[in-house]
This record gives structure tokens, sequence and C-alpha cells, in this order.
């Protein structure tokens, strides 16, 4: 899942810092994200109706004009999903914030392990209508079906009858399972961000942080053969979606 993510305030230095904070949780955690940032509730409002697409936004209280508040409010009317995340220097104001059903409220100067910890709960919240891939299992014992969401999955790579399904939680710990199907049945399930890299694996290009010769290397270092006919097409398709 791509989280569209918007930073309303009216403080130049606090979008910039706080947008520098969004990009370091998506690639620490390995999603994708798109910022925007507006200077103002006005700005935001003129933009928002057209899409009212935006999955997480972090809004400060205490602005010009129209407050952080009376905007949350006015989102509040036709959206009931959208993630709000409060951020201000005053904390004079948690009883409103639930008022609008805010997720969480954040005190400046802003804690980077905090935000970051508060948006993986925002996103955990929109995984609940994420895309998930179904792994039925089997082992000696019993038989089930894994729900994985399609963002958690780093890599897929064909073993003979099988597939072996890499999967990392949201503490960066990395399961992989194995189901009997083939590597093209599985590529169909999958979204926009998974590349067939090679005959034998398929890469979530969320997790890839650069390109060597022959390999993807993923951000926790781990390399992904890539084969020769597939070294631009790859390159192309990070362009694209990045």
């Amino acid at each position: 899942m791509e989280y569209k993510i918007a930073i309303c305030d009216d403080m130049k230095k606090e979008r910039e810092y706080l947008c520098a904070l969004v990009r370091d949780w998506a690639k620490r955690s390995g999603r994708s994200a798109l910022v925007f940032e507006f200077s103002s509730a006005e700005a935001f409002l003129f933009e928002y109706p057209e899409e009212k697409d935006f999955d997480i936004l972090l809004l400060d209280i205490m602005m010009k004009e129209m407050d952080g508040l009376e905007l949350a409010r006015k989102i509040r009317k036709t959206d009931c999903k959208m993630q709000i995340i409060f951020i201000t220097g005053v904390p004079d104001f948690i009883a409103e914030g639930y008022e609008v059903s805010a997720l969480n409220y954040l005190v400046k100067p802003v804690d980077p392990d905090k935000l970051w910890r508060v948006l993986d709960r925002a996103a955990n919240g929109l995984q609940k209508s994420e895309k998930v891939l179904k792994i039925p299992l089997e082992d000696q014992k019993e038989r089930c079906t894994l729900f994985v969401p399609l963002s958690s999955i780093v890599y897929v790579e064909a073993q003979k009858q099988f597939v072996l399904i890499s999967v990392r939680d949201e503490k960066g710990k990395e399961n992989v399972y194995k189901t009997k199907r083939t590597l093209a049945e599985t590529e169909k399930d999958l979204d926009p961000f998974f590349f067939r890299c090679h005959r034998s694996y398929i890469v979530n290009l969320r997790y890839v942080s650069k390109l060597k010769r022959n390999a993807a290397v993923l951000n926790d270092n781990k390399e992904i053969p890539v084969s020769r006919s597939m070294k631009k097409s790859i390159a192309d398709a990070i362009i694209k979606l990045f």
C-alpha cells in the first residue's frame, strides 16, 4: 500500500522537519509514502475535496485564520477513515482531539521515535483494507491459510514446485513461508510494486535501496538476483514508482 500523507503547518521549518521524519519512517519500515505539504488549513481544503484520498494528516493546531481543530471538524463530516495526528507546541487541546477521533497528540519539538510509533499505528489501521495475499500452508499436523498485506512481502522465490514468500513484520523480523504454487500464479495476485527481476525471483520494490550490476540490494543489505535482461527494466520501474 502506498500512503498519501499530508503535513499541514504554517511554519516552513516545521513542515520540512516533519517531512524528513515521515520519509525516514517510510524508508526504515519498507513502506511507500507520498508526502504533501500545506502552509494553512485553507490550502489543504482547497485541494482536499477533489479526491479525498489522503490517508494520514499531520496537523498543527495553532495556525492563523482557520486552526487545526476547525479543519479536523470539517474533514470528519465526510471522512472517518483518515488518520489525524495533531502536532502542536501547546498541550491544551487533548480533549478536543478526542472529539474528532484524532489518533494521537504530539507536542513540539516532535521526538522522531514517538512519531514513527504513531505512524506505525496509523499504517496498521489503514492496512485493514489493504490488499492481502492468501498463503495456504501445510504441515504434518494441520492446514492453514495466512493473509499477508502485500506491503509486508519482501520477495518471492521459486523453488521447484513451491514458492518461498519472505514477509517482514512491524519489528523488522523476517519470516519465510513455503507454499505449493508457481511463481506465475503468485505474480498475478501482487501489485505494481512487485517486479519479476529473475526467472526465480519477484522483488518488492518498496524494499530495494540500490541496484548493483546483477542484484537488487534490499534495505537490510540482502541481495536479490537480477538477470542481465531485466537490469534496465527494474531501474525504469523504480524511477516510475518512486
